[in-house]
């Protein structure tokens, strides 16, 4: 069931939460986004990677936000 799935995601080492994406809020603020903007950017970014673990990676993750932001 659904408690078989959560675990099976929380072991695989999947991205799941901002903690556990390749990319800081900081590396946002050297790129210049600020505050609210750099949730933002974060959350879309933990969305991708949710789709696709494969994408959390510093080089790929801001190459999104260069596309996209």
């Amino acid at each position: 069931g659904l408690e078989n799935e959560i675990s099976k995601v929380l072991t695989s080492g999947e991205c799941y939460s901002l903690k556990g994406l390749k990319i800081k809020g900081n590396h946002l603020k050297d790129l210049g986004f600020k505050g609210e903007e750099i949730k933002k950017v974060l959350e879309f970014l933990l969305d991708k990677v949710i789709e696709n673990n494969e994408l959390n990676d510093e080089a790929k993750l801001l190459k999104i936000v260069n596309e996209v932001f």
